[in-house]
C-alpha cells in the first residue's frame, strides 16, 4: 500500500500588484517599463539589443522596519523617475557585458546605497529587473533566428523572501505593465 501523498505547500507570498489591489495603502510600488537597452556582448563582440523593466519597493521612512511604505507617507509618482532608471540601465550596458550580469548589476545596484539619494533618502526594500533582449549572435550568425529574445531576471531584497512562484507573478506583472504600455 502506498503512503499518502503530503500535504500541498502553502501558498507563497502575494505579488505587491497583488497586494497593492487587495491593501492599497500598505504599497509603494514603482515601475518602469521599455527602457531601451542597447550592448555589446562580451564573447562574441557582437551587439544585443531590447528593453529592461524595472520593479521596485520602497522601504519604510524610518528604514527600521523592513515593511513597506505606508499610503500616508508622501511619495513621488515615480520616486527613482524614468530618467534616473535609463541612466542606471545604460551605465552597466555601456561596455562589454552578458545580459545576465546587467541584469544582476541594475539590481544590486537598485537595493545598494547609491540610489538613495534619487528616492528621497530612503533605501530600496525590494527590486525586480526583467530584460529582454535580441542578440545579432542569434539572428546573423549560427542558429540564425531573427525574432528570437532572451529573458534574464533578477529579484532582490524583500520581493526575492517568495521563492520561484513570486518570481514568476513578479515577472508576468512587469511584462504584462509593458504589454500594457506598448498598446
Amino acid at each position: 500500500r502506498a503512503p499518502a501523498p503530503p500535504p500541498p505547500p502553502p501558498p507563497p507570498p502575494a505579488m505587491p500588484t497583488q497586494q497593492r489591489a487587495q491593501q492599497p495603502e500598505r504599497l509603494a510600488w514603482h515601475e518602469h517599463v521599455a527602457l531601451d537597452l542597447v550592448s555589446t556582448c562580451e564573447h562574441h563582440l557582437l551587439p544585443f539589443s531590447g528593453v529592461a523593466h524595472v520593479g521596485y519597493l520602497l522601504a519604510p521612512a524610518d528604514a527600521s522596519d523592513e515593511g513597506v511604505v505606508a499610503a500616508s507617507e508622501e511619495i513621488p509618482a515615480a520616486a527613482l523617475g524614468r530618467a534616473r532608471a535609463q541612466a542606471l540601465v545604460d551605465h552597466f550596458a555601456t561596455r562589454l557585458q552578458v545580459q545576465e550580469r546587467i541584469t544582476e548589476q541594475v539590481a544590486d545596484a537598485l537595493i545598494g546605497a547609491d540610489v538613495r539619494a534619487c528616492v528621497g533618502g530612503r533605501r530600496i526594500a525590494g527590486a525586480c529587473v526583467v530584460i529582454e533582449a535580441a542578440h545579432m549572435c542569434m539572428s546573423a550568425r549560427g542558429v540564425r533566428k531573427p525574432r528570437s529574445a532572451t529573458v534574464s531576471v533578477a529579484v532582490r531584497g524583500v520581493l526575492s523572501a517568495g521563492g520561484t512562484a513570486a518570481t514568476a507573478r513578479m515577472v508576468a506583472a512587469l511584462m504584462s505593465a509593458r504589454t500594457a504600455a506598448t498598446r
